[in-house]
Protein backbone atom coordinates (compact mmCIF):
# COMPACT_ATOMS: atom_id res chain seq x y z
CA UNK A 1 0.00 0.00 0.00
CA UNK A 2 1.42 3.56 -0.85
CA UNK A 3 2.20 6.01 1.81
CA UNK A 4 -1.14 8.02 2.01
CA UNK A 5 -0.05 10.77 3.31
CA UNK A 6 3.10 10.40 5.58
CA UNK A 7 1.61 10.12 8.34
CA UNK A 8 0.03 6.19 8.88
CA UNK A 9 1.14 4.67 11.74
CA UNK A 10 0.65 1.08 14.07
CA UNK A 11 0.95 2.52 17.25
CA UNK A 12 -2.35 2.10 18.97
CA UNK A 13 -1.41 5.46 21.09
CA UNK A 14 -0.72 7.41 18.49
CA UNK A 15 -3.29 9.17 16.21
CA UNK A 16 -0.94 10.98 13.58
CA UNK A 17 -4.11 13.23 11.62
CA UNK A 18 -3.21 16.45 11.14
CA UNK A 19 -5.32 18.00 8.74
CA UNK A 20 -6.71 20.86 10.02
CA UNK A 21 -9.08 20.93 12.85
CA UNK A 22 -8.49 17.37 14.05
CA UNK A 23 -9.07 17.26 18.02
CA UNK A 24 -5.36 16.27 19.52
CA UNK A 25 -5.78 12.90 21.58
CA UNK A 26 -6.85 14.92 24.74
CA UNK A 27 -8.80 17.57 23.35
CA UNK A 28 -12.08 17.99 25.17
CA UNK A 29 -15.24 16.63 22.96
CA UNK A 30 -18.28 18.78 22.40
CA UNK A 31 -20.82 15.61 23.08
CA UNK A 32 -20.28 12.21 25.49
CA UNK A 33 -21.79 9.12 25.82
CA UNK A 34 -25.23 10.09 27.30
CA UNK A 35 -26.18 12.55 24.75
CA UNK A 36 -24.47 10.03 21.68
CA UNK A 37 -28.03 7.64 23.43
CA UNK A 38 -29.93 10.44 23.58
CA UNK A 39 -29.48 11.04 19.78
CA UNK A 40 -29.82 7.29 18.63
CA UNK A 41 -33.17 7.64 20.65
CA UNK A 42 -33.97 10.46 18.99
CA UNK A 43 -34.00 8.78 15.27
CA UNK A 44 -36.98 6.34 16.30
CA UNK A 45 -36.00 3.71 13.55
CA UNK A 46 -37.59 0.53 13.70
CA UNK A 47 -35.92 -0.52 10.41
CA UNK A 48 -33.10 -2.67 9.89
CA UNK A 49 -29.61 -0.84 9.67
CA UNK A 50 -28.03 -0.59 6.08
CA UNK A 51 -25.23 -3.44 5.68
CA UNK A 52 -21.81 -2.41 4.13
CA UNK A 53 -22.30 -3.00 0.42
CA UNK A 54 -20.95 -5.32 -1.83
CA UNK A 55 -17.24 -6.76 -1.70
CA UNK A 56 -14.48 -9.29 -0.75
CA UNK A 57 -13.85 -6.74 2.44
CA UNK A 58 -17.55 -5.83 3.41
CA UNK A 59 -19.42 -9.57 3.11
CA UNK A 60 -16.28 -10.49 5.66
CA UNK A 61 -17.56 -8.04 8.31
CA UNK A 62 -21.30 -8.70 7.66
CA UNK A 63 -20.20 -12.83 8.27
CA UNK A 64 -17.93 -12.22 11.12
CA UNK A 65 -20.05 -10.17 12.83
CA UNK A 66 -23.08 -12.91 12.80
CA UNK A 67 -20.24 -15.25 13.46
CA UNK A 68 -19.51 -13.65 16.80
CA UNK A 69 -22.72 -13.54 17.19
CA UNK A 70 -23.41 -16.73 16.92
CA UNK A 71 -20.22 -18.07 19.09
CA UNK A 72 -18.90 -19.51 15.84
CA UNK A 73 -15.22 -19.37 16.71
CA UNK A 74 -14.12 -20.72 13.23
CA UNK A 75 -16.31 -18.78 10.97
CA UNK A 76 -15.05 -15.59 13.39
CA UNK A 77 -11.74 -16.85 12.44
CA UNK A 78 -12.38 -17.14 8.33
CA UNK A 79 -13.75 -13.88 7.91
CA UNK A 80 -11.25 -12.17 10.15
CA UNK A 81 -8.30 -13.34 8.06
CA UNK A 82 -9.58 -11.58 4.85
CA UNK A 83 -9.87 -8.34 6.86
CA UNK A 84 -6.06 -8.59 7.85
CA UNK A 85 -5.28 -9.53 4.49
CA UNK A 86 -6.77 -5.79 3.50
CA UNK A 87 -4.87 -4.29 6.33
CA UNK A 88 -1.50 -6.13 5.31
CA UNK A 89 -1.41 -7.40 1.29
CA UNK A 90 -1.82 -4.01 -0.32
CA UNK A 91 0.00 -3.56 -3.44
CA UNK A 92 2.38 -0.80 -3.55
CA UNK A 93 1.42 2.06 -5.91
CA UNK A 94 -2.18 1.67 -4.63
CA UNK A 95 -3.29 5.08 -1.98
CA UNK A 96 -6.00 3.61 -0.63
CA UNK A 97 -6.84 -0.07 0.27
CA UNK A 98 -8.61 -2.69 -2.05
CA UNK A 99 -11.81 -3.64 -0.64
CA UNK A 100 -12.77 -5.96 -3.17
CA UNK A 101 -11.97 -7.71 -6.50
CA UNK A 102 -14.24 -5.43 -8.46
CA UNK A 103 -12.74 -2.66 -10.48
CA UNK A 104 -14.38 0.01 -8.29
CA UNK A 105 -13.46 -1.67 -5.10
CA UNK A 106 -10.93 0.63 -4.08
CA UNK A 107 -11.32 3.05 -1.42
CA UNK A 108 -8.66 5.85 -2.28
CA UNK A 109 -7.30 8.77 0.63
CA UNK A 110 -8.19 12.18 0.77
CA UNK A 111 -11.26 11.79 -1.84
CA UNK A 112 -14.95 12.20 -1.07
CA UNK A 113 -17.46 9.92 -2.09
CA UNK A 114 -15.47 6.45 -1.18
CA UNK A 115 -16.53 3.51 0.90
CA UNK A 116 -14.72 4.68 4.03
CA UNK A 117 -16.96 2.79 6.35
CA UNK A 118 -15.36 -0.68 5.29
CA UNK A 119 -11.82 -0.36 6.40
CA UNK A 120 -13.50 1.09 9.47
CA UNK A 121 -15.83 -1.77 10.42
CA UNK A 122 -13.81 -4.46 9.13
CA UNK A 123 -11.19 -2.51 12.25
CA UNK A 124 -13.97 -2.72 14.55
CA UNK A 125 -14.72 -6.20 13.61
CA UNK A 126 -10.69 -7.67 14.33
CA UNK A 127 -10.50 -5.82 17.37
CA UNK A 128 -13.96 -7.79 18.80
CA UNK A 129 -12.38 -11.02 16.85
CA UNK A 130 -9.15 -10.43 19.09
CA UNK A 131 -11.48 -10.43 22.30
CA UNK A 132 -13.04 -13.73 20.93
CA UNK A 133 -9.85 -15.22 19.79
CA UNK A 134 -6.85 -13.68 21.07
CA UNK A 135 -5.20 -13.60 18.10
CA UNK A 136 -2.64 -10.73 18.63
CA UNK A 137 -2.47 -10.77 14.95
CA UNK A 138 -5.67 -9.70 15.07
CA UNK A 139 -5.61 -6.47 16.90
CA UNK A 140 -2.32 -5.34 15.23
CA UNK A 141 -4.61 -5.53 11.86
CA UNK A 142 -7.09 -3.74 13.82
CA UNK A 143 -5.14 -0.92 14.76
CA UNK A 144 -3.03 -0.52 10.99
CA UNK A 145 -6.63 -0.04 9.51
CA UNK A 146 -8.13 2.20 12.28
CA UNK A 147 -4.88 4.43 11.51
CA UNK A 148 -5.39 4.06 8.03
CA UNK A 149 -8.81 5.36 8.02
CA UNK A 150 -8.01 8.41 10.25
CA UNK A 151 -4.90 9.15 8.02
CA UNK A 152 -7.32 9.32 4.97
CA UNK A 153 -8.10 13.12 6.19
CA UNK A 154 -11.55 15.35 5.91
CA UNK A 155 -13.68 13.00 3.52
CA UNK A 156 -13.66 10.37 6.04
CA UNK A 157 -15.91 13.31 8.81
CA UNK A 158 -17.18 14.10 5.59
CA UNK A 159 -20.87 11.86 5.97
CA UNK A 160 -22.67 10.30 9.01
CA UNK A 161 -21.98 6.91 7.27
CA UNK A 162 -17.92 7.96 7.30
CA UNK A 163 -18.18 9.58 10.69
CA UNK A 164 -20.13 7.01 12.89
CA UNK A 165 -18.03 4.04 11.61
CA UNK A 166 -14.89 5.53 11.88
CA UNK A 167 -15.88 6.68 15.36
CA UNK A 168 -17.22 2.90 16.32
CA UNK A 169 -13.81 1.67 15.44
CA UNK A 170 -12.32 3.97 17.64
CA UNK A 171 -14.87 3.27 20.35
CA UNK A 172 -14.09 -0.25 20.20
CA UNK A 173 -10.45 -0.35 20.16
CA UNK A 174 -10.54 1.65 23.19
CA UNK A 175 -12.59 -0.36 24.86
CA UNK A 176 -9.85 -3.37 24.15
CA UNK A 177 -6.79 -1.20 24.48
CA UNK A 178 -7.59 1.20 27.21
CA UNK A 179 -5.83 3.72 24.70
CA UNK A 180 -7.14 7.53 24.92
CA UNK A 181 -5.74 8.08 21.39
CA UNK A 182 -9.03 6.03 20.23
CA UNK A 183 -11.20 8.03 22.17
CA UNK A 184 -10.39 10.69 20.98
CA UNK A 185 -11.39 8.99 17.19
CA UNK A 186 -14.55 7.95 18.51
CA UNK A 187 -15.34 11.26 20.29
CA UNK A 188 -14.58 13.03 17.16
CA UNK A 189 -17.26 10.37 15.02
CA UNK A 190 -19.97 11.31 17.46
CA UNK A 191 -19.55 14.84 17.36
CA UNK A 192 -19.74 15.00 13.57
CA UNK A 193 -22.85 13.03 13.56
CA UNK A 194 -24.68 14.44 16.28
CA UNK A 195 -23.70 17.87 14.08
CA UNK A 196 -25.15 16.43 11.07
CA UNK A 197 -28.41 15.22 12.80
CA UNK A 198 -31.65 16.20 11.07
CA UNK A 199 -34.31 17.84 13.06
CA UNK A 200 -36.53 15.29 12.93
CA UNK A 201 -34.01 12.73 14.52
CA UNK A 202 -32.41 11.37 10.60
CA UNK A 203 -29.32 10.84 9.24
CA UNK A 204 -30.46 10.20 5.68
CA UNK A 205 -32.63 7.35 4.48
CA UNK A 206 -34.48 5.17 7.46
CA UNK A 207 -31.47 2.81 6.36
CA UNK A 208 -28.86 4.59 7.45
CA UNK A 209 -30.62 6.59 9.87
CA UNK A 210 -31.05 2.72 12.22
CA UNK A 211 -27.45 2.26 11.59
CA UNK A 212 -26.19 6.03 12.73
CA UNK A 213 -28.63 5.04 15.69
CA UNK A 214 -27.57 1.82 15.96
CA UNK A 215 -23.23 2.40 16.01
CA UNK A 216 -23.62 5.55 18.47
CA UNK A 217 -25.16 3.15 21.05
CA UNK A 218 -22.60 0.85 20.24
CA UNK A 219 -19.76 3.40 20.67
CA UNK A 220 -21.38 4.97 23.89
CA UNK A 221 -21.48 0.99 25.70
CA UNK A 222 -17.92 0.77 24.44
CA UNK A 223 -16.60 4.07 26.10
CA UNK A 224 -18.37 3.68 28.99
CA UNK A 225 -16.88 -0.03 29.93
CA UNK A 226 -13.75 1.82 30.49
CA UNK A 227 -15.44 4.21 32.97
CA UNK A 228 -13.13 3.24 36.55
CA UNK A 229 -10.68 1.12 34.67
CA UNK A 230 -8.83 3.68 33.79
CA UNK A 231 -6.99 6.88 35.12
CA UNK A 232 -7.95 10.15 33.72
CA UNK A 233 -6.05 11.24 30.33
CA UNK A 234 -4.44 14.06 32.76
CA UNK A 235 -3.47 11.44 35.44
CA UNK A 236 -1.65 9.48 32.81
CA UNK A 237 0.42 12.28 31.47
CA UNK A 238 1.89 12.48 34.89
CA UNK A 239 0.15 15.25 36.51
CA UNK A 240 -0.63 15.27 40.22
CA UNK A 241 2.39 15.12 42.71
CA UNK A 242 4.15 12.49 44.03
CA UNK A 243 2.99 10.37 47.23
CA UNK A 244 2.74 12.58 50.59
CA UNK A 245 6.05 12.38 53.54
Amino acid sequence: MALLCGNIGTNPGVLKDTAPGNPSPMAKPITEPPEWRRRARLARSTTEPSGWGGGRVADAVAAGFGALTAGDDRAVRTAADVCRAMAWDQPDDLAGLRIGDGDGDVVLAHRPGQRFDVPAAAAAFLARAFEALGDDADLEAAVELHDTVVAMGEPVWSTARGAVTAGWAGAVLHEVTGEFAFLATAERGADVVCEMQAPDGSWGDAGETALVARLLDEMADAVEARIGVDPPPEAESGGGGGEGG
